[in-house]
């Protein structure tokens, strides 16, 4: 086992999730998108599970896929929210006045 790979990461975590943990980042490997917010935003139960490579379902999995879908919105948040601080930014010239 490599240095720094999930499995060797996580240790003492349990068992399933250094495996899940293995599975996203060969996803991730193969397709560097699959993590992508606006992907996330529409994850299924099934999605998840072809996410992760799994023949069976995941325990949780309906309830790990809408984690994700609002791991994403908050992402998407967190980015019109910046994209408001940008137009200020360039309407005002200087950043830290919106400080």
């Amino acid at each position: 086992m490599r240095a720094g790979s999930p499995r060797q990461n996580c240790r003492k975590a349990p068992l399933l999730a250094c495996h899940i943990l293995g599975c996203l980042q060969a996803s991730v490997l193969r397709d560097s998108s699959c993590l992508d917010a606006a992907r996330l935003a529409e994850m299924t139960s099934e999605g998840l599970q072809a996410l992760v490579g799994w023949k069976r379902a995941l325990p949780l999995q309906e309830e790990r896929a809408r984690l994700l879908r609002e791991v994403s919105a908050g992402v998407a948040v967190i980015r019109g929210r910046w994209r408001s601080l940008e137009g200020l930014h360039v309407a005002t010239g200087c950043l830290a006045l919106l400080i």
